[in-house]
């Protein structure tokens, strides 16, 4: 089972949740980024030669429309890794909770064992959500509000597909107000990381021309905020630099909902208890034989 994150098992307030987020990853950051960083890599170069595709078509030329489709498939598979993902990163807080070690590989594994329901969770989320904002912005909140601790409870809680989703439903609706400040406070900061990794992108572009006095005119223009791509791939980047934390913020949304109604801090700190003082009559019975 979870435990709320260095914070005693006591409840905690929306930005506490992401700040404790941000110092998991930052306490060990080669374990989230080492299960992150394997899927939201492919991820980005895949969604940005998937939007070239499309965004630059001039009319149809000789397989076009094949890599259009294996780039489709190679980006579909990729999402659906990334439910399993997130999964992984679940399972490693949840370790790093107890006080017990783990492996990008070991969370990796312990997820695609439940691929089933991470998957089937994260495409309904996506899904509901995209059709809401085909609507308008504010009515895809709600699905999200939802749905979004689907990821947390299919892995604490070892439910089938269609459990996980009811269970993610019931806690989803009691919190989501918080959800959509996290959400909020998320984008904030995947905007702030996506216009650094643009502005760096830039700086390092012209220190090259500086100190080699290469032509780089080309890489200006590539390197613009007027092209399209750039600017999505900047956004994209601080995505997956922000992948691992905007995880565990939600596991750890989870874990305090369950601290405030189910009186999970409670349980928790009576099962430490008895596993604490299990050996003692054991001991005493041992004793009391010796002559």
């Amino acid at each position: 089972m979870l435990e709320t994150a260095g914070a005693g098992l006591r409840p905690l307030g929306t930005t506490a949740i992401v700040d404790a987020a941000v110092e998991h990853v930052r306490d060990d950051p080669v374990l989230y980024y080492g299960i992150a960083v394997p899927v939201s890599v492919p991820l980005l170069g895949a969604g940005l030669y998937f939007y070239d595709l499309v965004h630059d078509y001039r009319g149809d030329p000789s397989g076009y429309r094949g890599r259009v489709l294996v780039a489709a498939a190679v980006l579909s598979l990729l999402l659906h890794l990334r439910f399993v993902a997130k999964g992984a990163l679940a399972w490693a807080l949840e370790r790093r909770l107890e006080g017990l070690e783990c492996s990008a590989w070991e969370a990796w594994r312990a997820a695609l064992g439940r691929g089933l329901p991470l998957v089937f969770s994260g495409v309904l989320f996506w899904g509901c959500v995209s059709i809401a904002c085909f609507l308008f912005v504010l009515p895809a909140l709600l699905p999200f509000g939802l749905l979004v601790l689907g990821t947390a409870v299919a892995m604490a809680e070892k439910r089938g597909s269609i459990a996980t989703v009811r269970r993610a439903i019931a806690l989803g609706w009691l919190e989501l107000g918080r959800s959509v400040s996290i959400l909020l406070i998320l984008l904030a900061g995947t905007l702030v990381l996506a216009l650094g990794t643009g502005f760096a992108a830039q700086a390092l572009c012209g220190l090259v021309h500086l100190v080699f006095y290469v032509d780089v005119t080309f890489l200006e223009h590539v390197l613009s905020w007027k092209n399209p791509a750039f600017a999505w791939g900047s956004v994209l980047a601080g995505a997956a630099l922000l992948e691992p934390v905007q995880t565990l913020a939600f596991v750890l949304l989870y874990v305090d909902r369950r601290v405030r109604t189910e009186g999970f801090d409670l349980k928790r700190k009576v099962q430490m208890i008895l596993e604490r003082d299990a050996p003692a009559p054991v001991e005493a019975e041992t004793a009391e034989a010796t002559p």
